[in-house]
């Protein structure tokens, strides 16, 4: 027993960590059942993802998305977390549909152009990370290989 003490500051640290995050679930599913809108499922999608919660994410925008298809919040984060899951081919077929309904996303293309180097098609790689570069994304993000 003696080796739990040092940590015991372990526990007092995660703790209300555990209970904040639950709170802030309980809030964003409380807000869901009020208002099922697009915007509180993306809330809360937001969350998932940002807690590595992929598949409670990708669900949530699916839902999102039969609310408004051409949401292009919905199908970016959707397509992130798609290639959180290493499914490449969901993926580029959200950042596809981003970039036919806003084509101007800079986003869109860096996260296809980060699909197709994974998937070893280096020269769509570049033409999407250029073509991210000139609609504002920063230069510094792109790979070596492109420059």
């Amino acid at each position: 027993m003696k080796w739990l003490f040092p940590f015991i500051w372990l526990y007092f640290l995660l703790v209300p960590q555990v209970d904040q995050a639950q709170s802030i679930i309980n809030n964003l599913n409380e807000a869901i059942q009020q208002a099922p809108i697009a915007q509180n499922y993306l809330n809360r999608a937001y969350y998932y993802f940002a807690n590595s919660y992929f598949k409670k994410a990708i669900r949530d925008m699916d839902t999102l998305l039969v609310l408004q298809e051409d949401n292009t919040a919905a199908l970016l984060l959707r397509g992130k977390a798609k290639l959180a899951l290493e499914d490449y081919s969901g993926a580029i077929n959200d950042f596809n549909r981003v970039i036919y309904y806003q084509p101007d996303s800079g986003a869109a293309y860096y996260q296809r152009g980060i699909v197709r180097k994974r998937n070893e098609d280096a020269v769509g790689a570049c033409e999407d990370f250029k073509k991210a570069v000139a609609l504002g994304e920063s230069a510094t993000k792109i790979s070596s290989d492109c420059r």
